[in-house]
């Protein structure tokens, strides 16, 4: 099944209390991105359309636009998996430019697990199934209170965040 097909059977996630994120943000004006959840196969996939303002080479999207979006993909895997993460690397292979007017869908999974790594996989793809890059990285699990130290964060933004999504993040 393609990620169209697989996008189309689930509902987009309600982001209502991460809305000033710069990739999926209510003020991002280069590129929209919508996020779906599946609870089942533990996938957080993403839908992804952009403005001319995502340019990079002449109407192809930035590589730094694409390196943005698959970081917040897979850290988003972690998350919604119960893992309070931070990325510390992130590897991308480009496989082809993406033109201003496709658009892609992101993949994005748990890989491993081991001690407070957590490896998280990647791709973008078209509606064809086309590779356009794909991406693994490791992020590092993280005390909640680290969060809330970082910002302006409600006391009870954590317990809204696992209500709202039926999460349970991992206790370090």
């Amino acid at each position: 099944m393609n990620i169209r097909e697989e996008i189309n059977k689930l509902e987009p996630l309600n982001l209502f209390l991460y809305e000033r994120s710069f990739v999926s943000g209510r003020e991002q004006k280069s590129f929209k991105v919508t996020y779906y959840f599946n609870k089942t196969t533990k996938h957080l996939y993403a839908s992804v359309l952009f403005t001319d303002d995502a340019q990079g080479p002449p109407n192809h999207v930035h590589g730094g636009v694409t390196a943005a979006i698959l970081d917040e993909a897979l850290g988003g895997a972690a998350w919604l998996n119960g893992f309070p993460v931070v990325t510390a690397q992130l590897t991308l292979n480009f496989k082809k430019p993406i033109k201003i007017s496709t658009e892609i869908f992101v993949d994005s999974w748990v890989d491993n697990t081991e001690d407070k790594k957590v490896y998280l996989k990647g791709i973008v793809v078209d509606e064809n199934e086309s590779l356009y890059a794909e991406a693994s990285g490791i992020f590092l699990i993280q005390k909640l209170e680290l969060f809330k130290k970082m910002g302006d964060l409600p006391d009870d933004y954590f317990e809204k965040v696992m209500k709202n999504l039926n999460i349970n993040f991992l206790s370090t």
